[in-house]
């Protein structure tokens, strides 16, 4: 067996995490040698660039082909506006939850106490175990869109769902479903708050909620892509853009976390559609 095939048969998202790990103690390594930040900038952030560029170049194609694969994959084109309507609309109401969940973590309140674990434990074991490659996928490339071919495959082999449903469900909440993403500004709109010491009312707060669902549909699935969308909900609410310094040096991993969060949210829908 060849060095390449030996390559091919690690599965991919392990292959970017080992170059993430391997990045960062290059990077390390580079710090403590003279002119090793000047060969950083100059010579490995350029190929960085390049990798972010490529999947802004894809992710507007690969949504539009997957959902228009979608659509002419329905075998009754009766199924399209049942279908699409209820995608929508589970999409749209799995946003406002992780809104609600955010503001309520944001407030210091604990949510789901009443939630019974026992009855739903082995589905919930069921449904992370297959999709812990599509989230660690996700978690490394920070892009949904480029997560997309990886979820497919997933919930179709492993999930037992339907390709008439995963090809037109998935590909729409690539566009318009982002639970963690919601979920990360309504705290992260709260933390630059309190630290500026921003009193919000609770009209302030349904502008939040509104805001966030609205603006999470426009938010595109690549790398950093929340930034302006996040700069649009602090202006109306009356709160400095400024206030975004306060956590842009950390947003890094937890635009990878948020990602991964975006892709089960996905799934878990598309699930819930096949039913």
């Amino acid at each position: 067996m060849t060095l390449r095939q030996k390559i091919s048969d690690i599965p991919l998202y392990l292959q970017i995490l080992i170059g993430m790990i391997t990045g960062i103690i290059i990077g390390l390594i580079a710090l403590q040698v003279d002119g090793g930040d000047t060969f950083i900038r100059h010579w490995i952030q350029p190929w960085g660039q390049i990798f972010i560029r490529l999947l802004q170049l894809i992710a507007i194609p690969l949504v539009f082909i997957s959902l228009i694969k979608g659509m002419t994959g329905l075998k009754d084109i009766s199924k399209f506006s049942r279908i699409g309507g209820k995608t929508i609309g589970t999409y749209i109401c799995t946003t406002v939850v992780a809104i609600l969940i955010g503001l309520a973590m944001g407030l210091l309140v604990q949510p789901g106490k009443l939630v019974n674990h026992e009855q739903v434990a082995h589905l919930q074991e069921q449904f992370i175990r297959a999709m812990y490659p599509v989230q660690l996928f996700a978690f490394t490339t920070s892009s949904s869109a480029a997560t997309l071919p990886v979820t497919l495959k997933t919930v179709e082999q492993k999930l037992g769902i339907s390709e008439e449903v995963s090809s037109f469900v998935l590909p729409v909440g690539v566009t318009i479903n982002m639970d963690g993403t919601s979920c990360y500004q309504t705290i992260a709109i709260l933390f630059i708050a309190q630290v500026l010491g921003i009193d919000l009312s609770f009209s302030q707060l349904c502008i939040i909620v509104a805001m966030t669902v609205l603006s999470s549909i426009g938010t595109p699935g690549i790398p950093g892509g929340s930034y302006v969308i996040l700069a649009m909900v602090l202006t109306s609410v009356g709160i400095p853009v400024e206030g975004l310094a306060l956590i842009l040096g950390v947003d890094r991993p937890l635009d990878m976390l948020r990602t991964a969060v975006n892709v089960t949210g996905d799934a878990a829908v598309c699930s819930i559609i096949d039913r």
